[in-house]
């Protein structure tokens, strides 16, 4: 009677941070955990949705991806950005350095009492090659 051990391909979580990372880097906008689950399905890996949440937020605390909260998706980190302007039409995103919108915002809600934790300021619309597409929003 044959023993079959179902842990023997486990993957590490460093292997899962590389192979999720490298997924994220191959999409062209972002994606959200059940793609980067097809995404690994189609390249052969078997990976299921919950370990995608959990590498993806190891990922996130590393600063080496970033959610984009309007999508709830993901894209690899590729630099510090204040603002994102996501495209509501072909859900690509361009990430703007602004420094001064952080001391903006903390002026504008010093009165308040709120102590924000992080500053995610996203603006949807449609970029240019949609506008030019003609599809209506």
């Amino acid at each position: 009677m044959g023993h079959f051990n179902r842990h023997a391909h486990r993957r590490s979580r460093i292997q899962n941070e590389t192979l999720v990372l490298g997924l994220l880097q191959t999409a062209d906008k972002p994606v959200s955990a059940y793609e980067i689950a097809d995404m690994a399905r189609a390249s052969g890996v078997s990976l299921v949705p919950n370990q995608v949440y959990r590498t993806v937020g190891r990922l996130l605390k590393q600063q080496r991806a970033r959610r984009i909260e309007t999508l709830n998706a993901y894209l690899p980190w590729t630099s510090a950005a204040d603002l994102c302007l996501v495209c509501a039409q072909c859900h690509r995103v361009e990430l703007i350095a602004l420094s001064s919108l952080g001391a903006a915002l903390t002026r504008a809600i010093a009165d308040t009492g709120f102590h924000p934790s992080t500053f995610v300021v996203e603006l949807l619309g449609r970029c240019p090659r949609c506008q030019l597409d003609g599809t209506p929003a």
